[in-house]
């Protein structure tokens, strides 16, 4: 069964990168405030090392926005880097 998965404070995408390749996840969506560290995930997606998935800026947004009851039943496991 596939594990799918929403990845908080993501980071860079290094969490990310040992979930999907080492135990084989799927992540259906980041959410990352940094700018710089969101350009790494796009690039990242681009080049085929991360799952292509929404990419979204601001926690309290993502979650006012109705985002967290979006993903609510869409994946099994949540992923939270330190923010």
């Amino acid at each position: 069964m596939e594990m799918n998965y929403l990845s908080l404070f993501s980071g860079a995408g290094g969490g990310d990168l040992g979930l999907q390749h080492l135990l084989g996840w799927k992540c259906k969506g980041y959410v990352e405030y940094e700018p710089y560290c969101q350009k790494v995930i796009k690039q990242r997606i681009a080049d085929g090392f991360l799952d292509a998935a929404p990419i979204f800026g601001d926690i309290r947004e993502f979650i006012s926005g109705g985002f967290a009851e979006v993903y609510r039943g869409m994946v099994e496991a949540v992923s939270a880097g330190f923010p």
